[in-house]
């Protein structure tokens, strides 16, 4: 009895801490993922550094800015696909829609269960 309790105790801390582990993970994995994002900098702003008479602080300035250029090109490019995609999927979504209409027309039974398509866009607007 008293090997099957130390057992059962020794399986509940192995489960403890592995629960542990995984909600620490995340966090580790953050930490890490900055650390080497700082290195990756400081990299890019030593070379700078090295090969022109810039200070370290004027390479860092120029090569944050340059990042946050890029991020922010990225994004505004990104975005517009978004809307793009967003405008062809909805198209799409009103078709289909129109097209089932259609289609459950024919069925009375259906029909009558069912609400219109006006109904559904009226209550997709309010939403």
């Amino acid at each position: 009895m008293k090997a099957v309790i130390i057992s059962v105790f020794f399986a509940s801390l192995i489960l403890a801490t592995a629960g542990l582990f995984t909600s620490v993970l995340s966090v580790l994995l953050l930490i890490f993922a900055g650390i080497l994002f700082g290195i990756f900098v400081h990299a890019i702003s030593a070379w700078p550094t090295e090969n022109t008479p810039l200070s370290y602080l004027a390479s860092f300035l120029g090569v944050a800015t340059l990042m946050l250029l890029l991020i922010g090109i990225g994004c505004f490019n990104l975005g517009s696909q978004i809307v793009r995609r967003t405008d062809e999927l909805w198209n799409q979504l009103q078709s289909a829609v129109q097209t089932a209409d259609e289609k459950l027309a024919h069925n009375d039974w259906i029909s009558e269960r069912l609400p219109s398509v006006s109904e559904i866009q009226d209550k997709v607007a309010q939403s």
